[in-house]
């Protein structure tokens, strides 16, 4: 799934979800992100702020852009205990809002998407938290802590890629 359908794909689920913890839901380019096409920004109801930079692979063999995208369809991953996204002494965890978008993308049912994995499970990620998912065509996406800012802190060069544990 090419990035110009997954991060809708994704905004969709976290919008039709309407968890209350989760205020405002937008694409970078609904953002205006000229230096960052592709990624998600999620406001909570304390208003702090994560902005996910999604990034892909193409399938083994290549699938040029100047050709119509190579989908393959199977069995989805196994549908997961749905995740409650929660505030804890009023601040949400990094690693609860990387299990609830696991939970929402496992249980969508999306037979394009083979398996998924959580960065902060996998002991060779350089990464503290993070999505990954594995379409049956071979090509992969992830969603990576771009920014974790607590209500009223801006995006920086020195926030980038080191999300707070909770915001």
């Amino acid at each position: 799934m090419r990035l110009h359908r997954f991060i809708p794909f994704v905004r969709d689920l976290v919008v039709a979800d309407a968890s209350p913890v989760v205020s405002e839901t937008r694409t970078f380019e609904e953002l205006g992100d000229a230096d960052r096409r592709f990624g998600l920004m999620l406001r909570f109801s304390n208003d702090a702020r994560v902005f996910l930079q999604a990034v892909a692979i193409s399938p083994p063999g290549g699938n040029p852009f100047s050709e119509p995208e190579r989908i393959e369809h199977g069995e989805p991953p196994a549908a997961a205990t749905p995740y409650e996204l929660q505030t804890m002494s009023g601040r949400v965890r990094i690693v609860d809002v990387e299990g609830y978008l696991l939970a929402l993308i496992a249980n969508s049912g999306n037979t394009e998407i083979k398996a998924l994995g959580a960065l902060s499970a996998d002991p060779v990620s350089t990464k503290p938290a993070g999505v990954e998912v594995v379409f049956h065509n071979g090509a992969k996406s992830w969603l990576y802590f771009l920014h974790a800012l607590r209500a009223g802190e801006e995006p920086s060069a020195s926030s980038a890629f080191k999300p707070l544990e909770a915001v």
